[in-house]
């Protein structure tokens, strides 16, 4: 297994994967359109999100070559508010095949070298309180709950 930036070319099976990250997603809020992506909308979002040179965007890839995860997020110029930069983990997802074995752990543990090598050593991230996989991944790595959002429908 290989990390690397991402590529253009990579977009179909970013798309894969960011539709497998719906399907999860959707389990835990019902609020969420299930498969925007697949839209025409959601596919030049995703565009922009792959092509924009401020995202930290890494993808996994096996020895045929084949993207079977990613992570990407960003560091913000304009939150003035904070002591120290602080950087955002938006999304990460490892194919259904290739969970357990180690791929999400190396695409944080890249994030991390590269938020580092941009003077930042803070991460901020967002998980469902019902997630718990991806909360244990979170704080194997030292995450820490600081905040909860709250939700509330109103009729």
């Amino acid at each position: 297994m290989n990390i690397r930036k991402v590529k253009k070319t990579d977009f179909d099976s970013i798309l894969d994967l960011q539709l497998q990250l719906e399907d999860v997603e959707c389990i835990y809020d019902s609020n969420l359109v299930k498969h925007c992506y697949a839209t025409e909308e959601g596919k030049k979002r995703l565009k922009k999100r792959i092509s924009k040179r401020s995202n930290i965007f890494f993808v996994a890839v096996n020895d045929d070559n084949n993207v079977i995860g990613f992570v990407d997020g960003y560091i913000p110029e304009d939150e003035w508010w904070y002591k120290e930069p602080v950087a955002y983990l938006d999304h990460i997802v490892v194919d259904k095949k290739y969970r357990k074995k180690g791929v999400a752990s190396k695409l944080i543990e890249k994030f991390e070298e590269n938020i580092k090598e941009n003077n930042v050593n803070r991460i901020k991230l967002n998980a469902f309180p019902d997630n718990i996989p991806a909360i244990n991944l979170y704080t194997k790595f030292g995450f820490k709950c600081y905040s909860s959002y709250y939700d509330k429908i109103i009729k």
